[in-house]
This record gives C-alpha cells, sequence and structure tokens, in this order.
C-alpha cells in the first residue's frame, strides 16, 4: 500500500497560480486537535468555503445528517471512530463524496498499519495554507463549484 502526499515545492509553476477559489463550497473538517481545526478553519474560509467543524466522528455524522457537505476533510486517527470509517458511513448515504484525509504520521507508519487504501487523497501535517487548499480544489474539481 502507498499514500500519496502534497510534495511542498518552493519553485516551480504550481505556487505561482493560487488554487480555485472555494466558490461557497461546504467543507465538513473533522480534526480533535481543537487548535488545527481552528487553523483549518480559517484558511478554508479565507479561501472562499463554508465550513463545518467536528472534533470527532460522531459530531460530524450528526452535523453531515444536518447540514450535509461537499467535501470531508477528515484526521486519520482519532478517538471513537476513525477518519477512513467515517468516510465509509458518509460513503453509505453520499456514494460520490470527496474526501481528503490528513494525518501528522509518517507515510511509513499509515502504510504498515493499513489505515489509508491506495490512491487516497492525502494531505499529511504540517502543511502549508497553500497545499491544504490546492488538495481540497483538486478533490472538489476545482471548477465544479458548490454541489449542494
Amino acid at each position: 500500500m502507498r499514500v500519496t502526499t502534497s510534495a511542498s515545492t518552493e519553485t516551480g509553476s504550481s505556487h505561482c497560480e493560487a488554487p480555485a477559489s472555494g466558490d461557497g463550497s461546504t467543507v465538513l473538517v473533522v480534526e480533535d486537535e481543537q487548535a488545527l481545526a481552528r487553523v483549518v478553519t480559517r484558511i478554508l474560509a479565507t479561501g472562499g468555503y463554508h465550513v463545518r467543524a467536528a472534533g470527532g466522528g460522531p459530531e460530524a455524522l450528526r452535523l453531515y445528517a444536518e447540514y450535509g457537505c461537499d467535501l470531508l476533510l477528515t484526521d486519520v486517527i482519532m478517538p471513537e471512530m476513525s477518519g477512513p470509517r467515517l468516510a465509509a458511513l458518509l460513503h453509505e448515504q453520499n456514494p460520490e463524496l470527496p474526501v481528503v484525509y490528513m494525518s501528522g504520521y509518517s507515510n511509513g507508519l499509515l502504510d504498515k498499519t493499513h489505515v489509508l487504501d491506495e490512491g487516497i487523497t492525502f494531505v499529511e501535517k504540517p502543511f502549508t495554507a497553500y497545499e491544504l487548499l490546492q488538495k481540497v480544489a483538486a478533490a472538489l474539481g476545482a471548477d465544479s463549484g458548490s454541489r449542494r
């Protein structure tokens, strides 16, 4: 199993172009570390996204049932419910829901524990605002705009 991460480049044309604007798409952020959840929320809001934040899987399920979302951005390893388990439950309701996983654990650890499948969209902590916005825009299809 291989997890693909975003490599940060300080040069190159990718940094000349800003990621696509969120255009009002709603991102459900699931992060058990409150300080990081606030930072991620601020980055996404500044990028033009509506954000709903949850501290874990059960709260995220409640928020999704009430408000829905266009994309799930979830930590991989959390108490109570892992990010992949949360995504699986939400995919039962909406199989097309894009998911971006984030984690501070090295790729090697995630590979050995088989927490993530190959080919998922993943951003490794710590990440820059640019990297996060780029991953979210790509997962949403950059030109797709709001789905809900």
